[in-house]
This record gives C-alpha cells, structure tokens and sequence, in this order.
C-alpha cells in the first residue's frame, strides 16, 4: 500500500541547493497518481543492480521518490556510482549485493526502520559507513542513529552541498591510508589535498 505525502520536497530559485516544505499541496492523491507512483517504485525494485563504474559506490535508502531522484542525481553528477532502494528490506539486500563504500539512509522508511536496518547490518558484520537523511530531527533520534554506529546525521530540510561534503568526509574518514594520501599532491614544504583544495605548510 502506497503511504499518501502530505509535503513536496521542492529546490528553490533562491537557495537551489537546498529542500523545502511545500504545504500548499494538499489535494488527496487521485488514483492516477498513486498508480504512477506505484509504477515507478515497481520499476526501482525490479532493476537490476549494475555493476559498479570504479567511482565510490553509494547506496541511497529512502521511500520518497522525489528526495531519491534528487539526491542520486546530485551524487551521480558529482562523480559517485549510485544505487537507490525504498525499502529496509532492499537496502540490507543491496548491501549484501553491491557492496557500497557508503550508504545514507531514512529512519522512516515503510517496513523496517533506518535504526533496525544499520543493527541488522552491524549484526551481519557490515561495517560500512553509515550518514543519516531524515525528518526525524528529535535528538533522541539523533543520538540513538549515532550510538547505533551511525557516522553522521542530517536533518530535513537539508542542503545538497552540505550532503555532498558530508558524504565526502565520511568517505575519507574511512579511507586506507593508501588511497588518502593519494588525494595529496606535495611540492616542496607545500602539500594541497585535492579534495578539499586546502594547501598546508609542512613543518
């Protein structure tokens, strides 16, 4: 049964890079509507998942189509191998199946929570990182996800640029030490690290 949306998730012309509530948009959802939306989340669940491109693997966990479409189309064009699931369930499957370098997921998802689905990962021996997306902004929520082992935490609304860099220090965090000092490019007593572009002086 698909649960009706009672807000739109919406980029605005002045703060593209960030989400929105839209309560103007009420209207009941005409079966039309609930149809298409069935399709689409039909189609998700039922394509394959394809084999990754080299990029860092990310793993998008969210029932709302819209945040999903987004967010995935954000981190594809900033160079990430993208997969997304609507369900708990899908993501400890995919976990099992593509192996991603991180995932970011929804609490409030339709059958399993977020916080069961990183329990049952943890309990099944998958340390992968782990960034909360959620409306669930109480800090009680907050801290359970980070005790849970959590690596990071973002409320809705939310900015892409801040998700984008979060999951970029996330990834680097969990880097092997090969592969960070990598991202490092050393010219004399100056060393620049590619990816946040910041230039330090060697003692």
């Amino acid at each position: 049964m698909i649960r009706p949306l009672r807000h739109r998730w919406l980029a605005t012309p002045a703060r593209p890079a960030s989400f929105v509530l839209d309560d103007t948009h009420d209207e009941t959802p005409t079966s039309a509507t609930m149809d298409g939306a069935s399709d689409v989340r039909e189609a998700r669940m039922n394509r394959p998942i394809e084999p990754s491109t080299g990029a860092p693997r990310i793993l998008v966990v969210d029932d709302e189509d819209a945040i999903t479409e987004l967010v995935a189309t954000t981190l594809r064009y900033e160079g990430f191998d993208v997969v997304a699931v609507a369900s708990g369930r899908e993501a400890l499957s995919a976990v099992e199946e593509y192996q991603p370098d991180i995932v970011i997921l929804d609490v409030m998802l339709g059958d399993i929570d977020g916080f069961d689905v990183i329990r049952r990962m943890r309990a099944n021996g998958h340390e992968v990182p782990v960034l909360f997306l959620s409306a669930a902004d109480a800090t009680e929520d907050r801290v359970r996800g980070l005790t849970l082992g959590g690596d990071d935490y973002i409320c809705k609304p939310f900015s892409l640029a801040e998700l984008v860099a979060r999951v970029r220090v996330v990834l680097r965090r969990h880097a092997p030490a090969s592969a960070e000092n990598g991202s490092k490019l050393a010219v004399a007593d100056l060393e620049l690290n590619l990816d946040t572009l910041e230039v330090r002086r060697n003692q």
